[in-house]
């Protein structure tokens, strides 16, 4: 049977995923046309802009990876068998838990650096920011997955019931 909490943070980690991706390509769209006053430069010509957006889909990118490849390891063990392994059920958790990390620290990224126009609530940035981080405070993504996994891979002995 596939892990509830796991399932549920599947959930969280799916809409992180989707919102983080959003931001990013809002981001190259108004990085396309913005212009800062008294400049001839859009954002997007800055090579400032290209790396800190190369490095932000790198990292959103990884993480999505990461999320991939556990849900298909988690998935294969609940084909075959009726219990999974509580090991299992934490990397899930802890994959779950660093796309949604990784997609408000993407998000965040993307709004400082729309500068004043991600500021407004018309902008989709502002929007896709302020919901990144409603994610990483729901209980299957909050800082505290990070001590519960934390726990199980140090072999301590930890009430699993959640993860």
């Amino acid at each position: 049977m596939f892990p509830a909490f796991g399932l549920l943070s599947l959930g969280v980690a799916a809409t992180a995923m989707g919102n983080a991706k959003g931001a990013l390509q809002a981001f190259i769209d108004l990085a396309s046309a913005k212009k800062s006053q008294g400049s001839r430069k859009t954002l997007g010509d800055r090579a400032t802009i290209h790396s800190e957006t190369a490095r932000m889909m790198a990292a959103f990118r990884a993480a999505r990876a990461y999320l991939h490849d556990e849900i298909e390891l988690t998935w294969n063990v609940a084909l075959n068998s009726e219990d999974i392994p509580v090991e299992r059920r934490a990397a899930l958790r802890m994959a779950c838990t660093h796309m949604v990390r990784t997609g408000a620290e993407t998000c965040r990224s993307c709004y400082d650096l729309g500068g004043g126009m991600a500021l407004f609530e018309a902008s989709d940035l502002q929007r896709r920011f302020r919901d990144s981080h409603a994610m990483t405070q729901h209980i299957v993504t909050a800082p505290a997955t990070w001590e519960l996994t934390g726990r199980l891979l140090f072999g301590l002995p930890t009430d699993a019931s959640m993860v």
